[in-house]
């Protein structure tokens, strides 16, 4: 949202008067209409905040509750060895880890975990430099 030009010149004079000394007061040309004014009505704090009722609360938690868990493309199985092991040579999974301008997918998309994303990187990187994956796509 911009900001109005107003609001501009208030915070310019504002300064401007900073430096001569001036104090501020409620006559003057520009000053702060927010402290002259009622509250707007758009503005967050017109309306107090409700509470919550005990209904609501308690659909929220079920929904955090029923997130189920993602599992890690790289280790299906369920077996994860420690530490961390991605294996340069193993193009066929590299190779679903890139896009096709050959960068490297982000953990959203390719729904690793943060250390496997990290240890796929470093193995993308360590093929490339191989020459077993190409640096740039098709």
């Amino acid at each position: 949202m911009e900001t109005p030009i107003s609001a501009h010149c208030v915070a310019r004079d504002r300064d401007l008067f900073a430096f001569t000394g001036h104090h501020w007061r409620a006559g003057d040309v520009g000053f702060p209409a927010e402290s002259v004014h009622s509250p707007s009505i758009f503005s967050k704090s017109f309306m107090p905040p409700r509470p919550m009722s005990t209904r609501s609360r308690a659909r929220k938690r079920s929904r955090v509750r029923s997130r189920t868990r993602r599992k890690d493309p790289i280790f299906v199985d369920g077996h994860r060895p420690r530490p961390m092991y991605v294996d340069y040579k193993d193009l066929e999974l590299l190779s679903k880890m890139v896009n096709r301008q050959g960068r490297i997918m982000g953990r959203r998309k390719s729904g690793c975990t943060a250390a496997s994303q990290h240890a796929v990187t470093a193995a993308i990187k360590r093929a490339r430099f191989m020459a077993l994956l190409p640096y740039v796509g098709e």
